[in-house]
């Protein structure tokens, strides 16, 4: 007898997805959402890091540091560097639109 789809379990992202990059070593998609970037596999979804206040993302790129993966996520003209824990941002002022 064939069996129908099912659904589940359901993890909860806060906010909604706006950027997406594929992991294709570790078989899996990282999505950054306006509050917090998230690793998603066959396991289900770990939160990499989050942020205080409301950030669109606009693109993600992930490399393998010494300590781990390092995820860095770009936000127009803010940049943030997510790994091992810890989380460092840059700002790029003179990018800005006058």
């Amino acid at each position: 007898m064939r069996q129908g789809w099912r659904i589940g379990p359901i993890t909860v992202l806060h906010g909604c997805p706006n950027a997406i990059a594929i992991d294709e070593a570790e078989r899996a998609v990282l999505i950054a959402t306006c509050h917090g970037l998230f690793r998603v596999d066959e396991l289900g979804a770990a939160p990499i890091a989050s942020w205080p206040t409301w950030l669109s993302a606009v693109d993600i790129v992930e490399v393998r540091g010494a300590t781990g993966p390092i995820a860095f996520v770009s936000f127009g003209t803010l940049l943030g560097r997510f790994g091992a824990g810890t989380s460092s941002w840059f700002s790029a002022p003179e990018c800005a639109p006058k």
